[in-house]
């Protein structure tokens, strides 16, 4: 009986908590945003790996898509949709988001954009065009 207790008793000890659900975290370029950056510092993106970033674009006006070296989703995001939903682009892609459609990253490693690696493809000018997040383990 004692042992039986004791193992009830390491087995609660050692639980480790359910991971949280991977969430969507939206993004949009609004209408004629042109070369703005997405976000500023104040409004920078914490999201963690396995959670999808939707970059939906609405400008009209100028071409937008994710750049990335590969991290922390391929460059010009993991799915391209245009407005109507349909997948036009799937992984590493140099196409423009279509005006009304999205991107989707999924975040698939632990990333700090602190030196402006991922940045709007069209737009960065190195002050322009910029993207402020973190992806977290």
């Amino acid at each position: 009986m004692r042992a039986q207790t004791l193992t009830l008793l390491l087995g609660a000890l050692c639980a480790v908590p359910a991971a949280a659900a991977p969430q969507v975290y939206e993004l949009t370029i609004a209408d004629g945003s042109g070369a703005s950056s997405w976000n500023t510092p104040g409004t920078k993106l914490v999201m963690h790996v396995g959670d999808t970033l939707h970059i939906h674009n609405m400008d009209a006006t100028s071409r937008h898509t994710l750049h990335t070296s590969g991290a922390p989703c391929p460059h010009g995001g993991s799915f391209v949709y245009d407005a109507t939903g349909q997948k036009v682009n799937e992984g590493y892609n140099f196409d423009n988001i279509p005006v009304g459609g999205w991107l989707d990253c999924v975040l698939g490693e632990a990333f700090d954009n602190d030196q402006d690696e991922v940045y709007d493809h069209f737009q960065y000018d190195g002050s322009d065009g910029r993207f402020f997040f973190t992806v977290l383990p």
